[in-house]
């Protein structure tokens, strides 16, 4: 386990492979990080998310033991959840959308078929980013990431997703604008895609805040700068006189986020990883 992550993850993560290995020992044979903490953020608020992959499809035992983990981790550490979703190898040779139905958990609930997070961003992260706390190394697992799908995927979502929130902050703007978490929310999240679609790079929240301010017109800046200040010192000060100039400001964001944004251009898929590698038992 990477010795720079936050003790609470560790001990997290520590939790989770002790209480499931306990129950189905030959269970697990990889557990990756993927979101914030691959990008070095971590705040008070932040969620751990996870890859994690299994011997084989679970049955009924495998099924209890998974839940029974998650719970005992939901009990153990409240403050953070654990969210993600739990493959076999074979899922991460091919496009997330050809991946099943699968063991998921996500804000306190676990799942036994779904697919949170099964995208290709995830994909991407964890090629790229992913943070191995038992298994082998992410990049010799032969994940299936593909650009043009990435692009593709994250084109679509802005469309439909941030597309149906900016139709409802036209109306409710003034809501938005006295929650920090929905200030937060829509400015990084929207950012990020348009990041991606404009760099063809992915990026953390905070840095799509960073990329507002470095590269965006100047009249985003206060939004952006509020945004981060919610996200990463929420205990500051605003620095907004009034909600209704803060809601105002993201209603306007979003709305111009999704009609701006570039199309994704076609090119050549990248590699996928190198070949994986017979699967092996856990290691720490």
């Amino acid at each position: 386990m990477d010795d720079e992550l936050p003790e609470v993850v560790r001990q997290i993560c520590a939790s989770f492979t002790h209480a499931l290995n306990n129950t189905s020992e030959d269970l697990l044979v990889g557990l990756y990080l993927r979101g914030s903490l691959c990008w070095g953020e971590f705040f008070e608020s932040s969620d751990v998310d996870f890859t994690a992959v299994l011997s084989r499809r679970p049955g009924v035992h495998d099924l209890q033991a998974l839940e029974s983990a998650h719970t005992q981790i939901w009990f153990e550490f409240p403050e953070h959840d654990f969210d993600g979703h739990h493959v076999v190898l074979e899922d991460l040779h091919h496009p997330p959308a050809d991946c099943p139905h699968v063991p998921c958990a996500h804000a306190g609930t676990f799942t036994a078929a779904g697919l949170q997070d099964v995208n290709p961003v995830s994909w991407a992260e964890l090629s790229q980013r992913g943070i191995r706390v038992t298994g082998r190394d992410p990049q010799r697992l032969g994940i299936a990431h593909d650009q043009d799908r990435l692009l593709a995927y994250s084109r679509k979502n802005l469309d439909r997703y941030w597309g149906r929130t900016a139709k409802e902050l036209k109306l409710g703007w003034m809501l938005a604008g006295r929650r920090d978490d929905a200030i937060a929310w829509c400015t990084l999240g929207v950012a990020r895609l348009h990041h991606l679609l404009a760099t063809g790079e992915l990026t953390s929240k905070s840095g799509a805040g960073r990329y507002i301010l470095d590269e965006l017109d100047e009249r985003w800046h206060p939004l952006a700068a509020e945004a981060l200040r919610i996200r990463e010192r929420p205990d500051e000060p605003s620095t907004y006189r009034s909600h209704s100039q803060r809601g105002k400001d993201v209603r306007d964001f979003v709305a111009w986020c999704v009609s701006s944004s570039p199309a994704p251009s076609s090119s050549s898929p990248e590699p996928v990883s190198p070949s994986p590698e017979p699967v092996e038992g856990t290691h720490g």
